[in-house]
C-alpha cells in the first residue's frame, strides 16, 4: 500500500472509550487497524496508553485537543503528547466552527492557534486542522481561512463532511496536496442535500425524510464517491488514511469499522496505493 497506514478515529466508540479505552484499543487492534486517533486520554495516563499500544502492536498516531484546553496549559499539553508519542495533533477551534463573518476576534484566535502550532512543531508533532460540514458556510470558508493563515498547520480533510457541505473534495485535496498527511474517509447517505439544514448536527435517529434521509454509514457503503477521489488521495502522499463515522445506530460499531477497513484496503489496492 505504498507505505500508507490505515487507522480509525475513536469517535464512534466514544462511549466505550470513556468506560475502558484499553478495551477499545484491543478491539480495534483485533480488527486489524494499524493505528488510532484519540479523542482525549479517557482518564488514562499518556505513558500507559503508549505502553498498551506497543503491547498491541498498533500506533496512537494522533489526538484531538480543543484550543481552549491547549491554551489553558500549553506546556503540559505538549509534554503529555510527546510522552504519548503521537506524530499529529488536531487542534479544534474554540466552540467548533464559526458561521459568522470573519471579525477581529477570529484573527486574534488564528494568531493564538498559530502559537500553539509552533509549540507542536518544536516537539516534533504535526498540528492538523480537521473540518466539519459547517466549516464551509462562510466567506472565506473557515477551512481555508485557518489553513491559509497558519502555514505550519497541515490539513486533515474529512471527505464525508465535505460531501455533506456540498463542496468539492478534489478542490481541497489539490489545493493542500503538499499539506495533507492524514485523510479521513467518512461516508454518509442522504437523498436531498438541501434538507440537511445544520450540517454539523445530524439527528441521532436515522432516515428522517424532513432531513434528507441522512445517516452515517461505513466507509464505502454511502454516497461519497471514494473511488473517484482515490487518485487525489494518493497524490497527497498521506502517511495515514483514517476511516470512521459518527453513529452506528442499531448496528455493531466494531462491525462497521471492520467493513470500513476492508473497503479501504480494497480501495488502495485497486488504486495502486
Amino acid at each position: 500500500m505504498g507505505g500508507i497506514k490505515l487507522g480509525t478515529g475513536t469517535f464512534i466508540a466514544r462511549e466505550d472509550a470513556a468506560k475502558d479505552l484499553y478495551a477499545v484499543m484491543e478491539r480495534l487492534a483485533g480488527i486489524g487497524y494499524d493505528g488510532i486517533e484519540l479523542l482525549g486520554f479517557s482518564g488514562r495516563k499518556p505513558s500507559g496508553i503508549r505502553a498498551k499500544a506497543d503491547a498491541l502492536g498498533i500506533t496512537v498516531m494522533g489526538d484531538h485537543v480543543g484550543a481552549e484546553a491547549f491554551l489553558a496549559d500549553p506546556d503540559r499539553t505538549v509534554a503529555d503528547h510527546a510522552e504519548l508519542g503521537v506524530s499529529t495533533m488536531v487542534i479544534g477551534w474554540p466552540g467548533g466552527v464559526t458561521r459568522s463573518p470573519w471579525r477581529a476576534e477570529h484573527r486574534e484566535m488564528i494568531a493564538r492557534i498559530a502559537g500553539l502550532c509552533e509549540r507542536c512543531l518544536a516537539a516534533g508533532i504535526q498540528p492538523l486542522f480537521h473540518n466539519h460540514g459547517g466549516d464551509f458556510g462562510t466567506v472565506p470558508a473557515h477551512y481555508d481561512a485557518v489553513l491559509d493563515a497558519i502555514p505550519g498547520m497541515a490539513a486533515e480533510p474529512d471527505i464525508g463532511w465535505m460531501a455533506v457541505a456540498g463542496v468539492d473534495p478534489i478542490y481541497y485535496l489539490e489545493k493542500y496536496k503538499d499539506r495533507t498527511p492524514v485523510i479521513h474517509l467518512k461516508d454518509v447517505y442522504f437523498e436531498n442535500w438541501a434538507l440537511l439544514g445544520d450540517k454539523d448536527h445530524m439527528p441521532e435517529a436515522r432516515g428522517h425524510k424532513e432531513r434528507g434521509s441522512f445517516e452515517f454509514r461505513p466507509t464505502g457503503y454511502g454516497v461519497v464517491p471514494n473511488a473517484l477521489y482515490a487518485p487525489y488521495y494518493l497524490a497527497c502522499r498521506p502517511k495515514w488514511i483514517l476511516v470512521d463515522h459518527d453513529m452506528a445506530y442499531d448496528r455493531d460499531p466494531y462491525e462497521d469499522l471492520r467493513m470500513s477497513l476492508e473497503y479501504a484496503r480494497g480501495l488502495l489496492k485497486v488504486s495502486g496505493g
